[in-house]
């Protein structure tokens, strides 16, 4: 804007020196001093533009204010209506499980996951919005062969978190969709294990197991790749067609045993698989001992629960009766769980 000005004023002082000048000189400078109009007009639009631009930056940050004032507004109002009424986690609660059983508990027996619908629904907030029989008792449409069990969990996990099981009820569909209701699935979910060599594994069906590694056939491998960013003693084994939510065949093991390096085509038969670990060499896992190492396992290449992947710099190299030596069509898989396994 101050150029502008600046060559604006020059322009001008142009016009101001003696009249010797010719016709074209005159409109020569009539032409610059047009365009340089033209420029003060767009840097002064702009200049608008931007104070409009400032302006409205300006409501919306008092909008937000507004709301966030009017949120923290409703929450003292909350506090202090939950602080009328005395609630408080020692609260004793009646829960009336489908017409058919009644139970009392504390309040903070229900708050134990923080974020879960449960323990948002009995935080107090909602009291009067919940339903209630004659007696006064919550009363909530499930079966007590569902509700028992978890009310059950809930105390043995209030007092040993560490040592408790999870409960296993006669109706399991009842039960998961109870979970889902109340927000609890994800914590009620039991680490997906299996024992042996499986084949057309749904990644959906690993429950607690975290991938962290994936890679095309073509990658060159390395134990480094073994070694997840996260906490967890087990390693899932796997490979599938690139893109697939199915993996084409997968075996787990505790990490220690699957990583350890081991002499020379020797294997250690661990959760129902022959593992096998040579640094530099191949890493995988076959149904039973025999192997043929060149250098990772050919052997028996008809069979469909074998798995091999070099550890020498190159890409490969087998999944079950596939060899994709060096392709993008396969890809190699490594998930992580925190989770006890067999022998």
């Amino acid at each position: 804007m101050e150029q502008v000005l600046a060559e604006l004023a020059l322009s001008w002082n142009g016009v101001q020196e003696p009249l010797h000048r010719t016709v074209s000189d005159v409109q020569a400078v009539d032409v610059k001093m047009q365009s340089l109009m033209e420029k003060l007009q767009i840097a002064s639009n702009e200049i608008n533009d931007k104070k409009h631009q400032l302006e409205q930056e300006r409501e919306a940050l008092q909008d937000m204010a507004r709301e966030t004032e009017r949120l923290r507004a409703e929450l003292d109002e909350e506090k202090t209506k939950m602080l009328k009424v005395g609630v408080g986690n020692n609260d004793l609660i009646g829960l009336n499980f489908g017409g058919e059983r009644t139970v009392t508990v504390k309040r903070s027996l229900l708050l134990q996951f923080e974020g879960s619908t449960l323990a948002t629904m009995f935080s107090g907030r909602y009291d009067h919005q919940l339903d209630h029989d004659k007696e006064g008792n919550v009363f909530l449409d499930y079966s007590p062969s569902v509700m028992v069990p978890l009310i059950d969990f809930l105390r043995l996990y209030r007092d040993a978190p560490k040592d408790v099981q999870l409960p296993s009820p006669p109706d399991v569909e009842a039960w998961v969709a109870m979970l889902d209701f109340f927000g609890l699935k994800d914590i009620f979910e039991p680490t997906t294990t299996f024992s042996g060599i499986r084949t057309n594994v749904p990644i959906s069906s690993l429950h607690g197991w975290t991938q962290f590694f994936c890679k095309p056939y073509s990658h060159p491998t390395t134990l480094a790749d073994f070694v997840p960013p996260v906490q967890g003693n087990a390693l899932l084994m796997g490979a599938r067609k690139a893109g697939s939510d199915v993996l084409a065949v997968a075996a787990m093991g505790h990490s220690d045993v699957i990583t350890s390096s081991r002499q020379y085509a020797s294997t250690r038969e661990h959760n129902g698989a022959y593992w096998y670990c040579f640094d530099s060499k191949s890493v995988g896992f076959a149904p039973n001992t025999t192997i043929i190492f060149s250098p990772a396992d050919a052997h028996d290449r008809s069979c469909g629960l074998r798995l091999s992947w070099h550890l020498n710099g190159n890409g490969g190299y087998r999944v079950g009766n596939a060899f994709p030596v060096s392709s993008t069509e396969w890809e190699k898989v490594i998930f992580v769980a925190s989770v006890s396994l067999g022998d």
